[in-house]
């Protein structure tokens, strides 16, 4: 009990001694109303100093430790962005947001340009890794590292960016966005798991060479556009993939 709680409590005490010279009905009513008071005032007490406690002893929410399905609707409340944070925080719950997240939807858009690498849906700019991050993406590069790895390329760590965020959420649709203002690898990225998985992909601004070009339509495929936005390429260029 604080210094403040005893006090009161010993003023209520101070009253009903005063009153105590009090005859009739009315001494009789306000005893009972003091004593109620008394009475009230010393649960509070109780509760506020075990509120105390718990406050001391409980430092965060354990996700984890409640029900799987309060677990799921309790994520399932949250806003995509938040969801992302939570996977960051622990393996295990990234592991658990495919639980969460069993089924595909919406579209995701993975960015390059050589010096950053980008993930974005249709209406956010979500996550963004490398030396030139662009303005306002919801969040950058010291934020994700537990997704990445130092020792690595731009071009790698985009890769593990976009493997992470696809087994926790789970897209219909995936566009692979190519800048080629800055000198890109284009062979390299047609290695990866983002080309690979890609429903289309565009090639923005800048140039690309013939062979480079060469290589994108030995891959290409009915299931995969190919784009080209204020790109320059070969003059009257054939390939027997294109139609």
């Amino acid at each position: 009990m604080n210094t403040e709680e005893g006090q009161g409590i010993r003023g209520e005490k101070i009253e009903m001694e005063r009153l105590r010279n009090t005859n009739g009905s009315s001494w009789k009513l306000m005893r009972k109303e003091v004593a109620q008071r008394i009475i009230m005032n010393t649960i509070l007490s109780f509760f506020n100093i075990e509120f105390q406690k718990s406050e001391r002893s409980t430092t965060h929410f354990r996700l984890l430790e409640i029900p799987d399905v309060a677990r799921i609707n309790v994520i399932r409340s949250m806003d995509h962005m938040e969801q992302i944070k939570l996977a960051l925080s622990s393996k295990r719950i990234e592991r658990y947001m495919k639980v969460v997240n069993n089924k595909k939807s919406g579209y995701c858009e993975v960015r390059y340009t050589g010096s950053e690498g980008c993930i974005a849906t249709s209406t956010d700019l979500l996550l963004c890794y490398g030396n030139h991050e662009p303005e306002n993406p919801a969040m950058i590069t010291r934020e994700l590292k537990p997704w990445m790895n130092e020792e690595l390329t731009v071009l790698e760590n985009t890769v593990n960016l976009f493997e992470r965020y696809r087994n926790a959420f789970p897209y219909e649709e995936c566009r692979l966005v190519i800048h080629l203002k800055l000198p890109v690898n284009v062979k390299a990225i047609l290695e990866t798991p983002i080309y690979k998985h890609c429903t289309c992909v565009v090639f923005k601004k800048g140039k690309i060479t013939k062979e480079d070009l060469d290589a994108v339509m030995d891959t290409a495929h009915n299931d995969r556009d190919i784009e080209m936005e204020d790109t320059g390429f070969p003059i009257n260029y054939d390939h027997e993939n294109v139609s």
